[in-house]
This record gives C-alpha cells, structure tokens and sequence, in this order.
C-alpha cells in the first residue's frame, strides 16, 4: 500500500492525498479530500475511486 500526498503544508481542508494498493490481484487507487476539519474531534473525508478531471 502506498499513501501520496496531493498538496503540501499541513492538513485542512481541502488537503488531497492518494491511496493505492492491491486488492484482488489488481492496483486500485482511491482519492481523499477533507471536507471538514474540527481538530482533534472531526475531520470529514470525501472519496473517490476514480480522479476525474478536476
């Protein structure tokens, strides 16, 4: 599994980072952007399995 990081400086909202990993055989990766940021009690997340065209 490998965890790359979109954007720089610390984490807030909207902070991107990518993981990938295998599952079933095949490299599958998933996209992350926080959403929401109430540090240290709530941090929201939005996920995709696919990047589209931003």
């Amino acid at each position: 599994m490998a965890m790359e990081r979109l954007d720089d400086g610390p984490i807030k909202v909207g902070s991107e980072w990518k993981e990938t990993r295998k599952m079933f055989g095949k490299e599958a990766s998933e996209y992350f952007e926080v959403k929401e940021l109430q540090e240290p009690k709530k941090i929201v997340l939005y996920c995709e399995l696919e990047r589209n065209n931003r």
